[in-house]
């Protein structure tokens, strides 16, 4: 996006602004801004680090509570939703704006990488927090989402979160395999180094049964 077009979704947002605070009757701005149009706001107006915003965090909120942005709204050319620019800017406390409205941590760009996935890259773990305390992790783990309960546990190994994914095995009651600790060992040979729990991760593949 240009500069010149991200001084007009700035001044649209400002005006939002202006417009919910002093407008006198008030105005259901809602009617007035579509709910796809919220979303393609939010992600332009977000998506890029130099482009400050009065209120960031207050702005957000009311993009999504008020005006119903979608906050997995997809980019097209790069299959990226606006939690993947805020993981990359390292903008904790929109992501956990983000995270707590139901962003999707799984959700995987063009380069087929995640948010989780980003943020254990960057040697970070709030997108994992943020998805644990908002009480997004239990009501997963409690479902009957077993694929997605077995990706969500693989990421948390291949970063080394022991602790997480012993956790996420027994209380989504996982079934791993022998075949599937194996492959997962086999995965992740040559980057336990790279691990937050190296030794820890070790021995937790080694309970599955993983053959080295």
């Amino acid at each position: 996006i240009s500069s010149a077009a991200s001084d007009v979704y700035k001044r649209q947002v400002t005006d939002i602004l202006k417009t919910i605070y002093n407008a006198v009757p008030i105005i259901p701005i809602e009617e007035i801004i579509s709910p796809i149009q919220a979303s393609e706001l939010m992600l332009q107006c977000y998506k890029e680090e130099s482009l400050s915003l009065i209120q960031a965090d207050q702005t957000l909120k009311i993009l999504i509570d008020t005006l119903h942005a979608n906050v997995n709204y997809i980019e097209k050319d790069s299959n990226k939703i606006l939690l993947h620019y805020i993981t990359e800017q390292n903008e904790k406390k929109l992501g956990k704006i983000l995270i707590s409205k139901g962003a999707d941590i799984f959700h995987p760009d063009s380069t087929a990488t995640c948010p989780l996935a980003l943020n254990f890259s960057q040697k970070l773990d709030w997108v994992l927090r943020e998805f644990q305390q908002s009480g997004r992790e239990i009501a997963l783990l409690q479902s009957a989402d077993m694929e997605l309960k077995l990706k969500y546990t693989t990421y948390l190994i291949y970063a080394g979160y022991s602790t997480d994914a012993s956790n996420a095995i027994k209380v989504g009651d996982l079934q791993i395999s022998t075949e599937d600790a194996s492959h997962l060992f086999a995965s992740c040979r040559g980057s336990f180094e790279n691990m937050k729990d190296p030794i820890e991760t070790f021995e937790l593949l080694e309970s599955l049964g993983a053959t080295f």
